[in-house]
């Protein structure tokens, strides 16, 4: 006859990772929204039009510049010469500015892409506790008492697995979105700062557009993501309450077939009883495990 012993531990288990996981998620969701990190989003939107902005003020003073070289080259006069080297520097000094706006997006970005990290790192655990879990549900199954039991949680531990990884590839394409965006905005700042025609202007302008493209890709994969975790809310915590009501079931079921034994209520030492699934380490470690959380 199984151990109720190891089917509470083990369903036990099982309950934790399916709580977890519904933490997990429904914090991410929460996290994604436009509250939270979609605002920070629309803020790396604010840095493209910035950015597409100073394109318009370099593109007018290289046409500027442009007038008055032809002029020096016309009249050969120091005077116009003079006013050629100045307008050159007029290119210059905003591009300038250009570069060190492209080199603080950068930053932001690397800022972005850390907090996509830590929600990633938190799939990541519980991604594993749920395998773990499927392993759990695996030697449940074998026990004949908590087969019924197994099959009912192996389809919903399946599910929140699935909403997990899924959760986490696209938090990782978001974060690859980033990286190319962040790309755009370095090379910009290794953009040679020689005033030809309007080839500083192109290369801001076309900086925006890889930014304006990549963040637009990010904001639009996070919210595919986001949606699918609030579609999913009322999902995750029923299933979630399953397996705390198992645990429950498993623990009460524990309870009622292990009494006291007589020896113990006389002081005596009672003999040990077989099969209490102390021949199976992991079973003693993960009974081992349950007790200290329990003490703590």
């Amino acid at each position: 006859m199984a151990n109720e012993n190891d089917i509470a531990i083990l369903t036990d288990r099982i309950a934790q990772a399916m709580r977890r996981a519904r933490i997990v998620l429904e914090s991410s969701a929460d996290a994604l929204s436009n509250e939270n990190f979609g605002r920070l989003l629309q803020a790396r939107m604010e840095d493209v039009r910035s950015l597409s902005g100073a394109a318009e003020r370099v593109q007018e003073a290289e046409f500027e510049a442009e007038v008055q070289r032809r002029m020096a080259d016309r009249t050969q006069d120091p005077r116009d010469a003079e006013s050629a080297r100045e307008a050159r520097d007029d290119v210059l000094r905003p591009f300038g500015h250009a570069q060190e706006e492209g080199q603080d997006v950068v930053r932001r970005i690397d800022a972005a892409q850390e907090q996509l990290a830590e929600f990633r790192h938190d799939l990541e655990l519980s991604g594993s506790a749920l395998d773990d879990a499927l392993g759990d549900v695996g030697r449940l199954g074998t026990f004949p008492e908590s087969r019924a039991t197994a099959e009912g949680l192996r389809p919903r531990l399946h599910h929140l697995r699935t909403l997990t990884a899924n959760a986490d590839t696209g938090l990782r394409t978001a974060s690859n979105h980033l990286e190319d965006a962040k790309g755009a905005a370095q090379q910009l700042g290794r953009v040679q700062a020689d005033v030809d025609r309007y080839r500083l202007s192109t290369a801001i302008r076309e900086t925006g557009e890889s930014l304006k493209g990549d963040v637009s890709k990010t904001e639009q994969g996070l919210g595919t993501v986001r949606d699918g975790l609030v579609a999913e809310r009322q999902n995750v915590d029923d299933m979630a309450k399953y397996g705390h009501e198992q645990a429950e079931l498993a623990d009460a079921m524990r309870a009622g077939m292990n009494p006291t034994p007589a020896a113990a209520q006389t002081g005596d030492r009672a003999a040990p009883e077989p099969g209490n699934g102390a021949q199976d380490p992991h079973l003693r470690l993960a009974q081992q495990t349950s007790e200290t959380s329990h003490e703590r």
